[in-house]
């Protein structure tokens, strides 16, 4: 008998979901150093030093275009978890256990 304390298989990648948009946010609100709630081209930078993406000046220019959906110039939080959850650079080489071992929840 199935009731509703039954924890399903949605129940559980809702709840990993959830823990990895968390875990983006507190990256986001690191390196947002003058707290504008959108991320500029020095900052993504900083994104990418952090999780050891090898990118020069052109390819963090490009990669903020391409994260940037709506052309304003900046990345906003929106922006940067669609863009960090759509893999498109590929996975980063810390995961979340060495991310919260460094403390980034401050």
């Amino acid at each position: 008998m199935n009731d509703n304390k039954d924890i399903t298989m949605l129940d559980i990648i809702k709840k990993r979901f959830f823990a990895l948009v968390e875990q983006i946010e507190t990256l986001f609100k690191k390196f947002d150093q003058d707290n504008s709630g959108t991320l500029e081209t020095y900052e993504l930078a900083l994104v990418s030093k952090y999780l050891h993406f090898e990118m020069t000046e052109e390819d963090i220019e490009n990669c903020k275009s391409e994260i940037d959906a709506d052309g304003n110039g900046s990345v906003t939080f929106d922006e940067f978890a669609m863009w960090f959850l759509s893999g498109k650079l590929g996975t980063p080489k810390l995961n979340s256990d060495e991310i919260n071992k460094q403390q980034i929840y401050s």
